[in-house]
């Protein structure tokens, strides 16, 4: 059974594509999920490193079967829109030249660009404890089984 703390995923504003919800945020908080219980994420403060994109890419082809269509951008920005349990689920660690600016930006074009705006995020500090302290299904399960468990594949659908 899933923890209370994180039934703040319930509430995700997800993007839609023909009509079908879009895999990407899930994707990317499995992605931080299996990082920090991997131990390469040991602190709220997430790095937005190669690593970390390299699982979100794994992820949404597991999911969807189409690596190509994958835009890691997206949920590292829009991310931010969401609430965690105790706060915002994702706070981007803007620039200090770009920080006043970052309200009234639009999404990066791509990761590269969202790099040059923030290479840091914070993630909310309780929904960090409890993925934290997940160490079954994640741990033991493959991302594919574990994905399949919280995410009906049938309501997904590739970008």
């Amino acid at each position: 059974m899933m923890d209370e703390t994180l039934s703040c995923l319930n509430t995700l504003r997800v993007g839609h594509s023909r009509g079908r919800l879009a895999p990407n945020k899930p994707c990317l908080l499995l992605a931080i999920i299996c990082e920090i219980q991997s131990g390469h994420i040991t602190t709220p403060t997430v790095a937005i490193d190669d690593r970390l994109i390299a699982r979100y890419f794994d992820l949404y082809e597991v999911i969807t079967g189409q690596r190509q269509s994958a835009n890691p951008q997206l949920p590292l920005w829009h991310l931010k829109s969401d609430k965690g349990p105790s706060g915002p689920l994702w706070k981007p660690l803007f620039t200090t030249s770009i920080a006043k600016l970052a309200p009234k930006l639009g999404q990066p074009k791509s990761i590269a660009a969202l790099r040059e705006i923030f290479t840091e995020a914070l993630l909310d500090l309780k929904y960090f404890r409890v993925a934290r302290r997940l160490t079954t299904p994640a741990r033991s399960l493959s991302p594919t089984i574990f994905m399949t468990s919280f995410i009906d594949r049938r309501k997904f659908t590739a970008i």
